[in-house]
C-alpha cells in the first residue's frame, strides 16, 4: 500500500499586498499527495472583496486532485470551524497557532474563550 501524503502550507495570505496573487501557482503542490491541509490564513477575511475570494479559494480547491481541508486562522477565522487537525492517530496535530494567544485574533470566534481560559489558575 502506498503511504499516505499529507501536505500542509499556511499563511498562504491569498490576494493580500504581500500574498498570494494567483491560485494556480500552488498546482505543483498536489503532485503525489494523497491530501492537503491549509492551516490558516489562506485569505484576508478583512480584505473588501473577502466573500468573493472565499467563494474564489473554495471553487479553486473543489477542483483540486486530492482532497483538501481548510483550518481556519486568525485572518480567516470564518473560513473553516476546524481549529485543529490529528493525524497519524493523534501522534501529529496541525493548527495556526492563533488559538494559543487571545491578543492575536481578537475577532475570533476562539478569542472570549482563549481570553477565559488564559485568566484560569491551572493550580
Amino acid at each position: 500500500m502506498p503511504a499516505r501524503v499529507i501536505r500542509i502550507i499556511s499563511d498562504v495570505h491569498y490576494r493580500d499586498r504581500a500574498g498570494l496573487q494567483h491560485l494556480e501557482a500552488l498546482a505543483p503542490l498536489f503532485e503525489g499527495i494523497s491530501h492537503m491541509v491549509l492551516n490558516g490564513d489562506t485569505l484576508e477575511a478583512r480584505h473588501p472583496n473577502s466573500t468573493g475570494l472565499i467563494a474564489e479559494v473554495r471553487g479553486f480547491f473543489d477542483r483540486a486532485p486530492a482532497p483538501v481541508t481548510f483550518v481556519a486562522g486568525n485572518h480567516d477565522p470564518e473560513i473553516s470551524n476546524h481549529a485543529e487537525l490529528r493525524f497519524a492517530g493523534g501522534l501529529v496535530w496541525a493548527t495556526h497557532g492563533d488559538i494559543f494567544w487571545d491578543s492575536a485574533a481578537p475577532w475570533s470566534r476562539y478569542a472570549r474563550v482563549m481570553a477565559r481560559l488564559m485568566r484560569t489558575d491551572p493550580s
